[in-house]
């Protein structure tokens, strides 16, 4: 929102851009670690089998969009530091 309203930084506070990238970077692989930790013998999850692998996926599926999302802050990190390098 701040890069449509106000448009890149200076230059040289450019590469703070990156640190953008991290939190969603994590907060994918978090999903995926805590889907693999579902006890798949315990509650609801012994009741429905396939329920543990759903939640599996679901969070594969749910990390690689934040992938997604980290790769197009990566992305104009990258374009807009570059510019500055000329």
């Amino acid at each position: 929102m701040r890069l449509m309203q106000y448009g890149l930084p200076e230059p040289k506070l450019r590469p703070g851009m990156f640190i953008a990238v991290g939190p969603p970077s994590f907060t994918g692989l978090a999903l995926i670690g805590i889907s693999t930790s579902v006890p798949e013998n315990h509650g609801v999850f012994a009741a429905n089998p396939g329920m543990a692998e759903m939640i599996k996926q679901l969070a594969v599926l749910i990390a690689i969009f934040i992938w997604t999302l980290a790769f197009w802050f990566f992305c104009i990190a990258l374009v807009a530091t570059l510019q500055t390098a000329k």
